[in-house]
């Protein structure tokens, strides 16, 4: 009897089930990650998105990047927190488990004061359609008027306990619909009529655990321990209360309490319970999320939906659970006790078909159920190929049939079709194509193979350059391959030609330069997508048959990783990226492309070496740890939120300031600040990537991107700064936020304009001052000088008519008289000493006169001085028979000239003149005058000029030139060979 085993075995191998052990991704946020208290009561969110978490010790607000809690240390009237509302941006009311009412503005915990100092126990906030304020309260309903709680009576004259211990409130139409705690199990629903300002009806006595309305229909549900109810809505309109029981959620059994009722934006309804979360499609079967999901709580205390679809959990000691969806899942188990171990998988329409090494079986999913074959051998299967009912597999080199594969006895005798021929030779990746013929890249030491592998089993090997990663076929039933060594493919089916099955239609190697493929898909626009080693994924655009072009994605567009194993392309022409770090959605609308890493958005990180989609766009990825990520691919769009980019604090010298009213101006020793930033979108936070931009430093490139969202800036120096933050979103999900803020910096006052100014105007006051008094000592001075030069010229004028007067007068007499004395001598010996005698009177006599001209005050006018030389110089030469020509200028300036200047003038050119006539051998001179800002005299003969030795040795030349310096002018001699004599003196 022991053939009869393997069969028993088998056969009890065969396993149907209701459903996948699939686990989903949930983030726990605890007073570990900075909430205020685990105890969580409800969530809630507010305009600019971020969120508020109400608990039993105080409120905890979260941005993304930091939680801020406030309690009763910080202001709160109580630490058990009820309800928080929105009055206005930055401004909330918070009802606490007290009679205060709380407000927190930008930042601060205050108190709202009523008018009449009442305030109830608010359990619930609720603004009505009317745009008033409502509460819910211990003590009844009220509206916040003119800072007054007013009561609003639901049974008017009566004092049933209906009327207090409210709990909620929503509103349909016009009616208030109300529940309140009248017993231990007693929660009644009230119909209350805000027109008519009257109670209309009253549930039956029913625990009502949560009540909500859905938005698309605007049904009315209502959720009670072990089932769950709808208003009927034609009663409703008539203001009565009509019940329609769900019936069929009595199946949750006793003590799965249903709690509050919620809808998504995809219009799941969702149910809590007793440790567990139901969530119940429009269509389809309903999911139950608990422990074995990965729902570590067994308090739930409610759920909240923010404006990305994120889905909160408020627990009681668990503190926030964040679910992002339901659409990822891990399928950790097969339907059994045992940890999957998926090496591989393959998907045919809309069943996949999964293979587990260790447990040596198959396994097929299909809508909710599951069936498990083991195989009747041991078969190490690399790859799983499907065609009809046949059901393939390949090990190391043999191929595996399985002839039904619906029928566990096919499994139990997988027949062996196939082997290598050569026991080095081994299958690697494998692919079926629509005409059923089965084709392998096949491995021998260093060299490669096409296999094709016919549907008799015979077989035709093809030489190839390298490994082959992915076969693909497209529409046109065209194969396309791709070889890790940079060579793309394209063949022609022909199956009426065995011999020649594949032909080459185009080899595209020359012209792709992509670097060690490793994987290919193709879109629905027949691109293709080639996955490599370490640079990410290239796009190459086909036009027909030709390349367009070549885009490349990697890391820098958003990738979580260049390594990529795997591609596969959805119903919705989206890619999808088996990397290195994890799975990757690429959607492209034209040639522009966004990215979302959806097992690191889910907090899932594996390497994908395989994905795969079945027909219903279920998207299916094997990974490392032998559990395959699942992904209900319904690509739907997002909502409407746009996160905003928020400036969250700002600190100055180490000091917080209010971000509100943040001064434009600060001063000099206000230099250290340190801005902090958040952008709240809470799909995956600590992925949201910040970068700045200061303007006003050196130095006004962007940071390089950071998840840190705190920017310190150190000792900065006066002067006028903008800093720019942007934020960047993971997987491009959201379009850049930037955000900027302008800021002066004030120099201390010295270093003000108006500091500067009065310094400026202080020192120019100061050097007025001083030239003024220098000016003062200077005229003082020049007018001394000036009162001892007219002095002088006044003695010199004296003197000069005193010497006229008596040594002319003397001189005169004394030539007289040796002329007398000549005409009556006849002595030849006393002759010789009286011509001595004449002539030394005569010379005394013009020395004389030129000492007069010189002293006296009379001449000093320039033109006097001019006419004066130009007298003397003709007639000089007329003595020394010298040709004489004397230029002067037309006009003469009325300038005066002292009696030293006239007297040096003059001396130059009597010696300039002298010596013409002694050395020169000259036959004419010429003189010009110049007269501008300085006075220029240009004497030039045309004679025969003197030696060196006459120059070096002679006192003429060098008294003119010390004549020349102590008029401060200066004199140039030119010796070429006639003599030219320049001064300059000025005027």
């Amino acid at each position: 009897m022991w053939f009869r085993k393997p069969h028993i075995l088998v056969a009890c191998s065969f396993i149907c089930s209701a459903g996948l052990a699939q686990r989903y991704p949930f983030v726990n946020y605890t007073p570990k990650n900075g909430l205020i208290n685990s105890r969580t009561k409800s969530v809630s969110q507010d305009s600019k998105g971020r969120m508020y978490f109400l608990t039993f010790g105080g409120l905890s607000v979260y941005d993304g990047q930091k939680f801020e809690n406030y309690s009763m240390s910080n202001g709160l009237a109580s630490d058990l927190v009820n309800d928080i509302f929105e009055a206005a941006p930055d401004s909330m009311l918070i009802a606490t488990n007290s009679n205060k009412l709380n407000t927190l503005v930008n930042g601060r915990v205050n108190f709202f004061e009523t008018a009449d100092h009442f305030c109830p126990v608010i359990n619930k906030f609720f603004k009505a359609a009317d745009g008033n304020l409502y509460v819910v309260s211990d003590e009844g309903l009220f509206i916040l008027e003119e800072k007054k709680f007013k009561r609003i009576p639901l049974f008017e004259g009566t004092a049933e306990s209906k009327d207090r211990f409210l709990n909620t409130i929503i509103q349909w139409n016009h009616y208030f619909l109300i529940t309140a705690w009248v017993g231990a199990d007693d929660v009644r629903l009230i119909i209350y009529d805000q027109l008519e300002h009257k109670t209309l009806d009253v549930s039956p006595p029913i625990q009502i655990t949560g009540a909500t309305i859905n938005d698309r229909d605007q049904s009315v549900w209502l959720a009670s321990a072990n089932n769950l109810y709808q208003l009927d809505s034609s009663s409703l309109q008539q203001g009565k209360i009509k019940l329609i029981s769900k019936s069929a959620w009595k199946q949750l059994g006793p003590g799965q309490i249903i709690g509050d009722i919620y809808f998504d934006r995809e219009n799941n309804t969702w149910l809590r319970g007793a440790g567990m979360l139901i969530k119940i499609p429009p269509r389809g079967e309903y999911q139950i999320i608990s422990s074995w999901q990965g729902l570590e709580s067994s308090n739930i205390a409610s759920l909240y939906f923010d404006r990305e679809g994120v889905l909160w959990i408020a627990t009681d000691g668990s503190g926030i659970i964040k679910m992002i969806n339901t659409d990822v899942s891990i399928v950790s188990k097969l339907s059994d006790n045992d940890r999957a171990d998926i090496f591989t998988l393959q998907c045919v329409n809309d069943t996949t078909w999964v293979y587990e090494k260790n447990k040596n079986s198959i396994s097929f999913i299909s809508g909710g159920s599951i069936r498990k074959f083991n195989l009747g051998k041991k078969i190490s299967a690399k790859s799983i190929l499907i065609f009809g009912k046949t059901l393939y597999l390949s090990d190391a080199n043999r191929l595996y049939k399985i002839r039904d594969n619906n029928h566990v006895d096919a499994y139990a005798h997988p027949e062996e079709v196939l082997r290598l021929p050569a026991d080095d030779m081994q299958f690697e990746t494998g692919f079926i194509d629509s005409h059923g013929i089965i084709h392998f890249s096949v491995v021998q030491n260093k060299t490669f193979y096409l296999l094709d592998i016919f549907t008799d089993y015979s077989t035709s090997f093809h030489n190839i350059n390298q490994l082959i990663d992915r076969f693909i076929e497209d529409k046109s039933n065209r194969l396309w391959v791709v070889t890790r060594a940079k060579s793309l493919y394209a063949f022609e089916l022909h199956p009426e030609d065995k011999k020649n099955y594949l032909r080459m239609l185009h080899d595209y190697s020359p012209e792709l330069n992509i670097p060690d493929p490793r994987s290919m898909t193709l879109d629905s626009s027949n691109n293709i997508w080639i996955g490599t080693r370490n640079s990410g994924i290239y796009c190459v655009e086909m036009d027909k048959m030709k390349i367009k072009s070549i885009r490349q994605y990697s890391i820098r567009e958003g990738l979580t990783d260049n390594f990529v194993y795997s591609l596969a392309c959805d119903g919705h022409n989206n890619i999808w990226a088996g990397t290195q770090n994890g799975l990757d959605k690429i959607n492209c609308i034209g040639n522009k492309c966004s990215i979302e890493n959806i097992t690191r958005n889910n907090n899932i990180f594996q390497t994908i070496f395989h994905v795969d989609i079945d027909s219903k766009n279920t998207v299916w990825a094997v990974g490392n740890e032998g559990s395959a990520i699942k992904v209900i691919n319904s690509d739907r769009q997002p909502g409407n939120f746009t996160p905003n980019l928020l400036l969250t604090s700002i600190r100055v010298n180490g000091t917080n300031l209010d971000v509100n009213s943040i001064p434009s101006h600060f001063s000099h020793l206000q230099n250290n600040i340190s801005f902090n930033l958040a952008a709240p979108s809470f799909i995956d936070e600590k992925s949201i990537n910040y970068r700045y931009q200061l303007n006003g430093i050196t130095d006004t490139s962007w940071s390089e991107p950071s998840n840190k969202a705190s920017f310190d800036f150190l000792n900065l120096d006066p002067g006028h700064y903008k800093l720019i933050v942007k934020a960047i979103f993971p997987s491009m999900k959201y379009a850049e936020k930037s955000l900027s803020f302008p800021f002066i910096i004030d120099p201390p006052f010295w270093q003000t304009w108006w500091f500067r100014l009065i310094v400026f105007l202080g020192v120019a006051v100061v050097i007025l001052l001083l030239i003024r008094s220098y000016v003062k000592r200077k005229l003082k001075n020049q007018r001394t000088i000036l009162e001892r030069q007219q002095a002088i010229e006044i003695e010199r004028t004296r003197i000069a008519t005193d010497m006229h007067d008596d040594l002319g007068a003397g001189l005169t007499r004394i030539k007289f008289i040796t002329e007398n004395i000549l005409e009556k001598t006849q002595d030849e010996k006393v002759r010789p000493d009286v011509e001595k005698l004449k002539k030394s009177s005569n010379e005394l006599v013009e020395k004389m006169s030129e000492i007069i001209w010189a002293m006296n005050e009379k001449n000093n006018t320039l033109e006097d001085m001019l006419f004066y030389l130009r007298s003397y110089a003709v007639e000089y030469c007329n003595e020394n028979n010298l040709a004489c020509s004397f230029s002067l200028p037309e006009i003469i300036p009325a300038n005066m000239v002292s009696g030293r200047v006239r007297r040096n003038v003059f001396m130059i050119v009597k010696e300039s003149l002298h010596n013409v006539v002694k050395h020169a051998t000259a036959k004419q001179v010429s003189i010009t005058i110049d007269t501008g800002e300085n006075l220029l005299v240009r004497i030039a003969d045309d004679g025969s000029g003197f030696g060196k030795q006459e120059a070096r040795t002679g006192n003429g030349l060098i008294n003119m030139k010390k004549r020349a310096e102590a008029m401060q002018g200066k004199l140039i001699i030119q010796n070429n060979p006639a003599t030219i004599i320049k001064l300059e003196v000025p005027i």
